[in-house]
């Protein structure tokens, strides 16, 4: 959040209630109080103080709660912390819910069971729609993982990304903020992940949740003197902080994401850039256990728009504003970069204002007046869009979504909340799209070293790849398709995926595999439609034929060997249809 920003965040508490397998009720009594508001942002040592227990069982209990909540779970019996049943432990507990990523899941009240003089347990109450909010935020936060997940970039790399695809995806409640009306929803992951708006805990709970994902140990940091939330994350062993709500400034411009606040130490977040000196957390009551200070000078820094990660290769813009030299580049893994596409113009004000952005075949970058196209796998470019720009006016934000670019064509840099919305110019450049990246499981001899495809239903190949448990197939028109997968040796099952360019399909899809060896039903050592006719004679003359021994008979998997799979087997090897 910005400073000076005063969250509103939950935890209202009391009742009692009974542990299973205990006599925490028989020695409870109730206590009633409603905290209505109260902050966030007090650093976890003086918490930790406050209770009397230590950091590192602080965190110990911040993540009994997360456990408890992703479980679904109502109650956490806390006696082994022996926490005094104060007014300000109670307060700090209940704040403790504001750090968990799963907060999202759960109302606004806290419930305590008491001891005569320690707290007993916690126990938290639910939204009624809790599982269609978590479905909703799962979904989304596995379209911003699922290709970083079994890739071979290094932690910074997925660190990045993942920093810069969250700036682009969701915006800081600036309105409500000026009006001091900031919902509760903007505090959470829903509000970050699904409505795309949030302020500062909310980008740093969904931060922290999209890096465990990737493998990426992360906690939330905090400021009472700012007001304010983001993150220390954990890379190679030391610890930086990530700041992701200063470095998506508000109001929102389109492809913009500053990079001032990735993987700092804590000195260089004190005296920040000298490019940016607005930029300080000038504060001395938040986490400074971050000292490296091997990516203080990253060059990423002197980058202005978003990463993009296409088909395995990482890609940035970056230049010298001075000299009005800019460049499409592509980073290897090895720290080098090289530049791709070079070009030279100025803008009215000294920045990089030149974004980039993907539809999952091509990159697109905007220059001053024009949009372009840039093809990895040819190295070809082309101007795919020129928006009205009239004298004093450049194209400052830009993005590429469902087949859509959209241009901020404005006099200056410097938005408010009706730019976006009275200066963007839209060009359709093609169909909508869908992209497959779910996982596909079947038999466990069949999950690696597979081409998956997508066909019309006129029969005509639109997508195919071939790889190990995840799968890409983007992009392709909107529309129905029949998915199947294919392996020597093997048939397999197929499957209807149905396109829509409102969504991304992300559901894993199961299959069902069968080796051809399991096909010889009559052990002849061939594969005929004799089997077929074997099958068929032994359904209905048991005692008279055998099927061979470990050839597998259930092949419509409806737990019944019947006439039907007589059938499946004759179609499917005669006919060939999977």
């Amino acid at each position: 959040m910005k400073r000076g920003i005063t969250l509103i965040l939950a935890m209202i508490l009391c009742l009692s209630f009974a542990l299973p397998g205990t006599s925490v009720s028989a020695q409870t009594f109730v206590e009633t109080e409603t905290f209505e508001k109260h902050r966030l942002f007090a650093a976890v040592k003086d918490q930790s103080t406050a209770l009397g227990i230590s950091e590192s069982k602080y965190y110990q209990l911040l993540g009994n709660i997360r456990s408890a909540l992703k479980a679904n779970r109502t109650e956490l019996d806390i006696r082994g912390f022996h926490i005094v049943n104060t007014n300000t432990n109670r307060q700090i507990l209940a704040n403790m819910f504001g750090y968990a990523p799963e907060q999202v899941k759960c109302t606004q009240q806290v419930y305590f069971s008491l001891g005569s003089t320690e707290l007993y347990s916690i126990q938290f109450t639910y939204l009624s729609d809790t599982e269609e909010r978590w479905a909703e935020c799962e979904k989304a936060a596995n379209v911003l993982v699922w290709d970083l997940e079994e890739s071979n970039l290094t932690d910074v790399q997925k660190a990045l990304i993942l920093h810069d695809r969250l700036a682009e995806l969701c915006e800081y409640d600036q309105a409500n903020y000026e009006t001091n009306r900031i919902p509760y929803i903007s505090h959470t992951m829903y509000g970050c992940l699904v409505n795309h708006v949030a302020v500062c805990d909310g980008y740093a709970k969904t931060y922290q949740y999209l890096l465990e994902k990737v493998g990426i140990q992360s906690r939330l940091c905090t400021s009472e003197t700012l007001g304010h939330a983001w993150n220390i994350v954990t890379i190679d062993g030391k610890e930086y902080h990530v700041d992701i709500t200063w470095d998506d400034l508000v109001w929102d411009i389109s492809g913009l994401v500053m990079h001032v606040n990735f993987l700092r130490s804590t000195n260089a977040f004190r005296t920040g850039d000298p490019d940016y000196d607005t930029w300080v957390h000038d504060a001395t009551d938040y986490d400074d256990t971050p000292t490296d200070t091997r990516y203080d000078d990253g060059f990423w820094q002197m980058t202005e728009t978003s990463f993009q990660y296409l088909n395995g290769k990482l890609y940035f813009i970056t230049g010298d504003d001075s000299a009005g030299a800019f460049g499409l580049y592509e980073w290897y893994s090895d720290g080098t970069a090289r530049r791709l596409v070079g070009w030279n113009e100025y803008w009215s004000y000294y920045g990089i204002y030149s974004r980039l952005a993907s539809d999952g075949e091509y990159l697109y970058y905007s220059r001053k007046q024009d949009i372009y196209r840039y093809d990895p796998v040819t190295g070809q470019t082309e101007k795919v869009y020129s928006p009205t720009v009239s004298s004093g006016k450049a194209i400052y934000g830009m993005r590429v979504l469902r087949g859509v670019i959209s241009a901020e064509v404005t006099d200056s840099p410097i938005y408010d909340g009706y730019t976006k919305r009275n200066f963007t110019q839209k060009f359709n450049y093609k169909s909508p799209e869908t992209i497959f990246c779910g996982e596909i499981t079947t038999d466990k001899t069949l999950n690696t070293e597979i081409t998956v495809s997508l066909w019309t239903e006129s029969g005509t190949l639109a997508k195919a790849a071939t790889g190990n448990m995840r799968y890409a197939l983007a992009p392709v028109p909107d529309g129905e398709y029949t998915l199947k997968v294919s392996k020597p040796g093997f048939y397999v099952s197929t499957s209807t995926v149905v396109g829509n360019a409102d969504r991304v399909i992300n559901e894993p899809i199961a299959l069902k595999a069968i080796e051809k060896g399991n096909y010889d039903v009559n052990g002849d050592g061939n594969l005929s439609s004799d089997d077929a006719v074997y099958m068929a004679r032994y359904l209905l003359l048991p005692e008279k034929y055998t099927a061979a021994d470990g050839k597998y008979l259930n092949f419509t998997a409806d737990g019944e060997v019947t006439m039907e799979d007589a059938l499946w087997l004759l179609r499917n090897y005669v006919l060939g249809d999977n």
